[in-house]
């Protein structure tokens, strides 16, 4: 079986993306805890109505939780960040693939990859 071409190069493209990823959302759950400490004076996060996710699919609730951050800042605002830096870490692998594969002409990994990425996008968009 042949390697993709530049293969090891995409691998550590992809390794990047998803190292900071994964430690970007790291921070922004580290921080939220810390607000939420210190709003409270417990590391314990109570589920209030507030915290549910009022939106009909993940990219709304992600629409919806950015512009408040610019407000000024909630432990749970902090927290949703987190956790949709984290979600949309995948998503972003693929897209550096879609690239990359379209980039070196890879037609064969590019149309897989595509299909991936619509599979991924429709997920995000599901009611």
């Amino acid at each position: 079986m042949s390697e993709v071409r530049g293969g090891s190069r995409l691998e550590t493209i992809i390794s990047w993306v998803l190292i900071l990823g994964v430690l970007s959302s790291l921070v922004f759950e580290v921080t939220g805890l810390l607000l939420n400490y210190l709003k409270t004076g417990n590391l314990s996060l109570t589920l209030t109505p507030s915290w549910n996710v009022q939106s009909a699919n993940f990219i709304s609730f992600a629409g919806s939780i950015i512009p408040n951050i610019g407000t000024g800042p909630s432990a749970f605002s902090i927290l949703a960040l987190g956790i949709i830096l984290l979600m949309f870490t995948p998503y972003v692998r693929v897209v550096v693939s879609v690239l990359y594969y379209g980039v070196t002409r890879d037609y064969r990994y590019l149309g897989i990859t595509l299909l991936v990425l619509a599979i991924i996008t429709a997920s995000l968009l599901a009611l």
